[in-house]
C-alpha cells in the first residue's frame, strides 16, 4: 500500500462533495481507537479533529457523529471538533 498525502485529495474530494465522508470515516476511526485504547483516553484531556466546512453544513453529519461517540462511549468532551 502506498500512504496518499491530505494535499493529494482534499481539493478533489471537496470538488466533488465527498468530504463528509470522509470526515465520516475518521471521526468512526478515531472513536474506535479510543474505544479499543481506553487507557489512552484517560491520558489526554480532549482529542482534536478536523473538519471541512462542508461536513458542517451536512444535514446528516451531526446525527451521525453523535451516533458514533455514543456507539463508542467516548464523552463529548473528549473530543474537539476543529473546522478547517
Amino acid at each position: 500500500q502506498q500512504l496518499i498525502l491530505p494535499t493529494d485529495f482534499i481539493q478533489a474530494a471537496e470538488n466533488y462533495h465527498l468530504m463528509p465522508l470522509i470526515d465520516e470515516w475518521v471521526v468512526n476511526q478515531t472513536c474506535k481507537l479510543l474505544y479499543e485504547n481506553k487507557e489512552q483516553l484517560d491520558c489526554f484531556e480532549m482529542c482534536g479533529i478536523n473538519l471541512s466546512a462542508q461536513s458542517i453544513i451536512s444535514k446528516r453529519f451531526k446525527e451521525t457523529v453523535i451516533e458514533i461517540l455514543e456507539k463508542y462511549e467516548i464523552p463529548h468532551e473528549k473530543i474537539c471538533f476543529e473546522i478547517t
